[in-house]
């Protein structure tokens, strides 16, 4: 294959790229994925970047049902012995769940 044909297969790809992923692990040792999503690069619309996070999906009970659920990503606070009922919600899940 020649040089300019992977650096056009390298740029398609680039092009085509969403966002990034990153594997993580918890405190209790649980695996997860924190990274992000980007959308709105089309001419016209502003560009924005969500942060997210993956986790396995604890509650599958068919093949219909998800492997894997996408949330987005609050910024952790630095509060003693405080937590939001979502931050409460996603430590519970997350000491529930393994990613890979």
């Amino acid at each position: 294959m020649s040089e300019s044909n992977n650096n056009s297969k390298k740029d398609d790809w680039q092009n085509r790229e969403v966002g990034a992923l990153w594997l993580k692990k918890s405190a209790s040792g649980n695996k997860y994925l924190s990274g992000h999503i980007t959308t709105g690069n089309e001419e016209g619309i502003e560009e924005s970047r969500e942060r997210v996070i993956v986790f396995a999906n604890k509650n599958k009970k068919n093949d219909n049902a998800p492997d894997y659920r996408i949330y987005k990503s609050e910024p952790q606070q630095v509060k003693e012995n405080t937590n939001t009922d979502s931050t409460k919600a996603a430590a519970n899940e997350e000491d529930d769940l393994d990613v890979l």
